[in-house]
Parts: C-alpha cells; sequence; structure tokens
C-alpha cells in the first residue's frame, strides 16, 4: 500500500480507503444475500457451455446481448462484461505505456 501511494501521490489514507472498498466489493458477493446466489443465476450458468461464446451477437442491435451485461449483480453476464471491460483496459494500458514514456501503469497515473 507503501508503494501505490508514493506511486500514485495519494495519501495512504486515501489509498487504504481505495483497496479497502475493492475487498468490500469482492466479498459482498459471498453474502448469499446478492444476485450471484439468486435461482435465475444459477440456472443460467447451469445453462451456459463451459468456455467462451460461440455464437455471434450483433453489437448494434443487440448491444446488451454483445456485451454481456444484465441487471445488477454479481451474474454471470456481468462478471463477462467487467472481464471484457478490464481486458480493454489492460490492452489501452499496453498500448500507451511506450507512449508515456515506458512508465508502468501505477506511475502514469501520478
Amino acid at each position: 500500500l507503501s508503494q501505490l501511494s508514493i506511486l500514485s501521490g495519494l495519501p495512504p489514507v486515501i489509498v487504504q480507503g481505495v483497496v479497502a472498498a475493492f475487498i468490500l466489493h469482492g466479498a459482498w458477493g459471498l453474502l448469499p444475500i446478492t444476485p450471484t446466489w439468486s435461482a435465475p443465476n444459477r440456472e443460467d450458468m447451469q445453462r451456459r457451455p463451459v468456455g467462451p461464446p460461440r455464437k455471434f451477437v450483433n453489437p448494434i442491435s443487440n448491444p446488451q446481448g454483445a456485451l454481456g451485461f444484465s441487471e445488477w449483480g454479481f451474474t454471470k453476464a456481468n462478471e463477462l462484461f467487467a472481464g471484457r471491460i478490464a481486458m480493454l483496459g489492460f490492452m489501452g494500458t499496453c498500448m500507451v505505456e511506450p507512449i508515456a514514456g515506458g512508465k508502468g501503469a501505477l506511475s502514469q497515473i501520478a
């Protein structure tokens, strides 16, 4: 946490709060009252094949289906959407890193 505070230029209290928020956000999905454990989500997970999607979805006519998100909560569709956004962010960071002078991802924020 100290290294993140130094590289980002944020006070340690802020960095600790942000990290704690991420941890609590992840722990929220473990609670049985969240949509993660709902019957429709469990049925959806049983219905889906293992592995990447094999069917093409037109992003113009069906953006929700193409991006893979549904209602709020820790559902499989929303986790797929979050994973795709994370992959785009990682790809963007890898492309911007040489332009930014070869700094790492945390150094670019500072």
